[in-house]
């Protein structure tokens, strides 16, 4: 996991916030696409919108 990675390193990345909100919505989903086995859910990613910021 990238996480333990950043624990051993002098310095975090740049963006490590953003990297690391990412990773756990993706563990989150893969959950999720679990628990719900059989039932189809859209994920909209608004992550990389700058409109109206």
């Amino acid at each position: 996991m990238i996480i333990l990675e950043w624990s051993r390193a002098d310095a975090l990345p740049e963006h490590a916030l953003s990297i690391f909100i990412e990773e756990r919505v993706n563990l989150l989903l893969e959950a999720l696409t679990l628990k719900l086995d059989g039932i189809e859910f859209n994920v909209f990613d608004m992550g990389n919108r700058t409109e109206n910021i």
